[in-house]
C-alpha cells in the first residue's frame, strides 16, 4: 500500500501495489522508499487566473450532498484542503472533497491545477469535457509515484544502474 504524497504527488492517494518477481531471478520484490516530507497543493496553486468561485446556494448544495452520501456510508464526505498538506484523492468524479477554499470561497480546482495535484506536466494534453478531463485524472496512476516504483524495479530487482 503506497502513498502518493510520499513520492513526490501533491495528493493523499493510497493504492494497492503488486511487483512480481520470476523464481529464477533470485531476487526480492522491492518498493521504493518512501520521501520523509510531501508536498503540500498550495505551492502548485495557479496563480494569476480568474477563478470561478462556487454560489452560496451551490456550497450549501454540494456540503448536503456529501452530508447524505457520508451517512449512506459510500462517501467521503466534506472536508476542507489545507493548503499546507497534500491534496485530498482526486477520485473519478468531481466532488466536495476536491473544492479549495479562499476567503471563506469555494471553487474547483482547474485542469492545470489538478494535473498538477496528480503530477502531470502543464503541457500533458488532455481532450474532452472538463469532466472528462477529471475523470481521466482521477482513474490515472500518478506518474511521479510510478516513476518510483519504475526506477525501484530498475535498480533494485533488474540491477540496472
Amino acid at each position: 500500500l503506497l502513498n502518493a504524497a510520499y513520492y513526490d504527488v501533491p495528493q493523499k492517494r493510497q493504492r494497492l501495489f503488486y511487483i512480481g518477481v520470476r523464481k529464477d531471478l533470485n531476487v526480492e520484490p522491492a518498493f521504493p522508499t518512501p520521501n520523509s516530507t510531501t508536498i503540500s497543493y498550495g505551492s502548485i496553486l495557479e496563480k494569476n487566473t480568474k477563478f470561478t468561485f462556487l454560489t452560496k446556494k451551490e456550497v450549501d448544495k454540494v456540503i448536503k450532498h456529501a452530508k447524505q452520501q457520508k451517512l449512506k456510508g459510500n462517501s467521503f464526505g466534506f472536508h476542507y484542503n489545507s493548503p499546507l498538506k497534500p491534496f485530498r484523492t482526486i477520485t473519478k468524479t468531481k466532488s466536495s472533497n476536491a473544492l479549495i477554499k479562499v476567503n471563506d470561497l469555494y471553487r474547483y480546482p482547474t485542469v492545470t491545477e489538478l494535473k498538477r495535484i496528480c503530477s502531470f506536466p502543464d503541457d500533458f494534453k488532455l481532450i474532452g469535457t472538463f469532466e472528462q478531463q477529471w475523470a481521466r485524472l482521477g482513474n490515472a496512476v500518478m506518474p511521479n509515484q510510478m516513476k518510483a516504483i519504475a526506477n525501484t524495479i530498475r535498480q533494485e530487482i533488474l540491477k540496472w544502474n
